[in-house]
């Protein structure tokens, strides 16, 4: 049996590792009598998941091994072994999550972190962020931003974008035409997500949606809810080039709001 489909994703929790889950099951069907690999704990860093797995093999006396050694899960010397392996393995991804957030953090302390940039923006190989190269493009968005400051809703400015066949320039994230700019048809949840973004006023600003543990999300950012400006984790203005002026941006939030 391969584990070769579980390798590239954390073991964190079995979840969504067709491997791991597929092992279980011939485990459980009584299928297997040796599990064998080089770091058996990295089959799940989860100390739950890790020690219902090797109950499980004690229960149906299926034996484990790894380069140091073969255990069995009924001996009270190799189980002592093995959830000790289990407990270092969740502490070593412990750690290595920590070090991954904290240079993610200070990334964004300095305002470099970008996993996009919205319409009417390019992210340069640099990594820096430009304007869209494309003159149509940014009138769009100029456009866009002067109807709402003289219609006062996004509604407003939705429909009239609508009556008037004006499409919204997008730039594709992936695929074949990765880079390429599309002209999309306006929708009410993007105009929303143009209108309070910090980067039209040239501000960075990192931590506006945060994550709760608690919750689950859906696969897009949309879903996380949006946080208090007061208690976004990062917020540096003037730091990139701006369509509108911060008075601006703030004017709208709190249309936006009031609306």
């Amino acid at each position: 049996l391969s584990l070769h489909d579980a390798l590239p994703i954390c073991g964190r929790t079995a979840e969504e590792r067709s491997g791991f889950q597929r092992l279980v099951a011939e485990v459980t069907l009584n299928h297997v009598g040796l599990v064998l690999g080089l770091e058996m704990s990295r089959l799940a860093r989860s100390s739950k998941d890790w020690h219902a797995f090797f109950e499980m093999c004690a229960l149906f006396g299926t034996l484990i091994a790894d380069e140091d050694g073969v255990y069995d899960g009924n001996d009270a010397n190799d189980r002592l072994l093995l959830g000790l392996k289990g407990i270092m393995s969740e502490m070593e991804l412990h750690i290595m999550r920590n070090r991954l957030n904290r240079g993610r953090d200070n990334k964004a302390q300095r305002g470099e972190l970008f996993h996009g940039v919205p319409m009417g923006y390019v992210l340069l190989p640099s990594g820096e962020v430009a304007f869209d190269p494309d003159e149509q493009a940014r009138d769009v968005v100029r456009l866009a931003f002067d109807k709402f400051a003289e219609l006062g809703s996004i509604y407003g400015v939705f429909h009239w974008l609508i009556r008037n066949d004006i499409r919204l320039p997008v730039r594709a994230r992936g695929g074949a035409k990765k880079g390429q700019l599309q002209w999309q048809r306006p929708s009410i949840p993007t105009l929303a997500q143009m209108l309070r973004h910090p980067i039209y006023a040239g501000a960075y600003a990192y931590g506006r949606r945060p994550i709760d543990p608690k919750r689950k999300y859906g696969a897009s950012s949309r879903d996380r809810p949006w946080a208090p400006m007061e208690q976004w984790k990062v917020l540096i203005k003037d730091r990139l080039p701006a369509y509108i002026t911060w008075d601006q941006y703030l004017k709208n939030r709190e249309q936006i709001k009031q609306n």
